[in-house]
This record gives C-alpha cells, sequence and structure tokens, in this order.
C-alpha cells in the first residue's frame, strides 16, 4: 500500500434522509487521498441503488484519474439505515476489496454523523427510528461511550440531557426537546475520514448493521417454518 492510501468511502445508509445546506451530503460515493477528496459522486435517493451504486464509483474513479485496482481501502457506512441500501452497499464494498484485493472497513453510520456534525463534547446519536421506539448511541466527542441499542422514544428526553441530541426533525417533532439538537448528516467524507483510522478487516466479515430483526425474517418466523 502506498504512504497515502487510496481510499473509497460509500455512503448510502439513509437515502432519504435531509441533505442541508452542504451540496455533498446525501447517498453518494467519494475518493480520498491524504485528506484531500480527489472524487465525489452522489446517488439521488429516487435511484435503485443496486443499479445505481456501481455507475456511480466508475464516475467518481474517472474524475480522479483512477481505476478500481489503484484503490487501497474501501469504507463503507454499515447502519443503522435503510435495509436493502445497507445490503447492497456492503455487497459492493465486499466485492470490491475480493476482486481489487484492498482492504475493507465498515464503519458505523453513527460515527460519521458525529464526524459529519463536528460536536466535541457528549452527543446522542438517534438513527432508524420507527414506530415508537429509535436506535441510540452515546459518543464523547467521537469516542462511543457504549455500545448502540433500542429505546423507546419517550426515553430521549431523559437519555439526551447534558447532551447533544442528533436526530432528524422529524423525530424531534414526536416528542418535547428543549436542550441542543443537530441533524444528522450523512456524507461520503466522513466514511473516508474514518475509514484512514480503522484497521481494515478481511471482507467475509463485513457485515451490515441491523438494529431490528428484518421484517421479512420477522414475518417469514412467525409463520413457525
Amino acid at each position: 500500500m502506498s504512504e497515502s492510501p487510496l481510499i473509497l468511502a460509500i455512503e448510502t445508509s439513509n437515502p432519504n434522509a435531509p441533505s442541508g445546506p452542504d451540496p455533498l451530503a446525501g447517498p453518494g460515493v467519494c475518493l480520498l487521498r491524504h485528506d484531500e477528496m480527489l472524487a465525489h459522486a452522489a446517488l439521488e435517493p429516487k435511484d435503485r441503488h443496486d443499479d445505481a451504486l456501481l455507475p456511480a464509483i466508475d464516475r467518481a474513479c474517472t474524475q480522479a484519474g483512477v481505476v478500481p485496482r489503484d484503490i487501497d481501502r474501501v469504507g463503507v457506512s454499515v447502519g443503522p439505515g435503510g435495509y436493502t441500501t445497507i445490503r447492497i452497499a456492503v455487497t459492493v464494498a465486499k466485492s470490491i476489496a475480493e476482486a481489487v484485493g484492498c482492504g475493507c472497513v465498515g464503519v458505523p453510520t453513527a460515527a460519521g454523523v458525529v464526524r459529519a456534525a463536528g460536536i466535541v463534547g457528549p452527543s446522542l446519536v438517534a438513527l432508524a427510528w420507527k414506530r415508537d421506539d429509535v436506535w441510540v448511541q452515546a459518543y464523547e466527542g467521537e469516542r462511543p461511550v457504549e455500545s448502540g441499542r433500542i429505546v423507546k422514544i419517550a426515553e430521549l428526553p431523559g437519555l439526551s440531557a447534558q447532551r447533544t441530541l442528533i436526530a432528524e426533525d422529524r423525530l424531534l417533532e414526536q416528542f418535547e426537546h428543549t436542550g441542543a439538537h443537530a441533524a444528522p448528516i450523512f456524507i461520503a467524507r466522513a466514511i473516508a475520514e474514518i475509514t484512514a483510522a480503522m484497521t481494515p478487516v478481511n471482507p467475509v466479515d463485513l457485515l451490515p448493521l441491523y438494529p431490528r430483526e428484518p421484517e421479512a425474517v420477522r414475518k417469514w418466523n412467525a409463520l413457525g417454518r
């Protein structure tokens, strides 16, 4: 591997989340080398990511003037988030790593959100909310201080006391929140920067982070088969 590895980062974990003011936020891929972003290719939330992700990676490589075999490490946002988009992104990352023989890194989506938010103090990331519960993980700066877990939305005011709550506005509307808060930003560059500092794993060991049992699995198990 070169002294300054070429990193491909994939962030498609939450394709329908508001992108905010950053033009590079939202689902997309980027190429990073030594803290310099060489290329970025966005995906539209309406895109079928099984059709659009590889062409986006190809566009980024063309923009940067590189080919896939030049990639030294692939980092992918592994969730929590959308079941299908995460599964596709992880599969593509593993396939590229296997094909070109490069390193592979699974980046927790919450870590990317904290990096993008730039919050130096304590925070609580809330993702993948559904009905009356939500997945949360507490951070001190960029260091997680607990494992992520599912909690009831009604618990968020107490859990986020003295912490900046990073959550979508639509979630904040579900309860009365009076403390500091910030919207989550999902951006490929944050995933690339974290990837640079992580130890690669065998692509076989790269797995999505699903906070709940997939609905299809739950319904299948309910049939008693």
